[in-house]
């Protein structure tokens, strides 16, 4: 949702602020008695809430050690109220779910931050926040005023959503880590024609929380749009550009290569390290990583040397036969560029299958505005190979390339409508499309 986001703002060019933040000690915090209200509130049935609670306040806590358990315990009874779930209770994360639900109805009723929607204002999207457990991003954006939003007016609003999230935060009993929150301005500036991105110097923004209690506040640390932040196990910035995630996976794919490189053993079993550690650490960010192919080739470039080696194969075998399908008498080996393409295609497809959920809706929309912005009439994604020089767009331009390469493209449908054969053949095609390894010229 996160690329997703930053992939609206750069073709629509309007103004994004995001926010990001991590609540301290999430787990440990929990209001164990607000956390079964919230549960009841959302349906729960009255009787497991009561025993969940019972459990918790009747529960014994011993320490255990090297040296044995402790003989005196620790509990509710004696010592609480205890805050938390427990250590290691299977139960928290859900806690915490039902707490952040009752949270982000709090703050929507407060403000809405983001909107998107497409040029015709179809296919509206309302949110504040995306999470994953306690790591949250807020965002505001300008999509709403005819003229954009000044630097200083979504620093406002972003620090307007930043505090009363903090506020909603500190009073369930949780605390926000101020120290290791950050926040992006996306803001346009344009130079004959050509729309860029503002620098921090050129924004001139600051944004300071204060935290519970205290009337101090704590400045925040304002990103460059082209910091890139790990998300989720993959490094994205607002700019879209992958620098510092091909450096990243560049590393790992050399690290596992050295261990196949000094692997002394059967084939077999090197060819069992090439696909039960390199290849599934490498799958992990491609459905929504933008390399290159010039990235792609320095990132897999020592694996594919080691690997070879340890079959017997001479290092300098020709790639195009070492990544062809073991039917036309290649090896097989998965291409990373393949990997991501087909991922990348079988998620926004998913996406347009599914044109009234969220990610559906804002999928659409960035389609849209590339379409506005192409000004063709030709849907985008059905012309991979037509180029536009004013249209740039990563998210964008990853997908056509890789459709254009192998001679594909992908068909959408409007909500309702039946599947033409074309978007039935796109689909099936999509479907095996994992097990098609990286494609190749007819010199094959």
């Amino acid at each position: 949702m996160k690329a997703l986001t930053y992939a609206f703002a750069r073709l629509s060019k309007t103004g994004l602020g995001t926010f990001d933040n991590d609540a301290k000690s999430c787990f440990d915090r929990i209001m164990v008695a607000l956390a079964l209200i919230c549960c009841i509130a959302l349906g729960m049935p009255d009787a497991p809430c009561q025993i969940h609670g019972q459990a918790i306040s009747k529960m014994k806590h011993y320490v255990k050690t090297l040296q044995g358990t402790s003989q005196n315990y620790y509990s509710n009874a004696l010592n609480g109220p205890l805050f938390g779930s427990g250590q290691g209770s299977g139960g928290s994360p859900s806690l915490w779910l039902f707490i952040w639900v009752a949270l982000a109805a709090a703050l929507r009723k407060i403000m809405v931050g983001m909107t998107f929607h497409s040029p015709d204002g179809t296919h509206k999207l309302e949110r504040n926040q995306d999470t994953f457990v306690d790591d949250t991003t807020g965002g505001i954006n300008d999509t709403k005023g005819i003229e954009p939003s000044t630097p200083a007016e979504l620093a406002q609003q972003l620090h307007k959503l930043a505090q009363h999230w903090e506020k909603l935060l500190f009073a369930s009993g949780g605390r926000l880590e101020l120290k290791k929150c950050f926040y992006y301005i996306i803001c346009w500036k344009w130079t004959n024609g050509i729309a860029s991105m503002m620098t921090n110097a050129e924004l001139a923004t600051n944004i300071a929380l204060t935290c519970g209690n205290d009337a101090t506040t704590t400045p925040i640390e304002h990103k460059e749009v082209t910091e890139a932040i790990k998300t989720l196990g993959t490094r994205m910035c607002p700019t879209g550009d992958m620098i510092a995630e091909a450096n990243y996976l560049k590393n790992k794919a050399a690290t596992i290569a050295g261990r196949i490189e000094v692997y002394q053993g059967p084939k077999w079993k090197a060819k069992l390290l090439y696909s039960s550690r390199y290849l599934p650490s490498m799958k992990c960010s491609p459905p929504i990583t933008t390399l290159s192919r010039k990235q792609v080739d320095q990132i897999q470039a020592r694996p594919t040397k080691a690997i070879l080696s340890s079959l017997g194969i001479n290092h300098m075998f020709p790639r195009a036969v070492a990544f062809g399908p073991p039917q036309y008498g290649g090896l097989g080996l998965q291409h990373l560029l393949t990997e991501q393409g087909a991922s990348q295609v079988a998620l926004i497809i998913g996406h347009l299958r599914e044109p009234f959920s969220d990610n559906g809706k804002i999928s659409l929309n960035n389609l849209d505005y590339a379409q506005i912005t192409a000004g063709v009439l030709a849907p985008l994604l059905e012309t991979p190979k037509t180029k536009y020089a004013h249209l740039t767009n990563p998210w964008l331009d990853s997908h056509c390339v890789f459709l254009a390469e192998c001679d594909r493209r992908s068909s959408s449908r409007k909500p309702g409508a039946q599947c033409s054969s074309n978007t039935t053949t796109s689909f099936l095609w999509m479907q095996s499309l994992p097990r098609v390894p990286q494609p190749v010229k007819p010199d094959l």
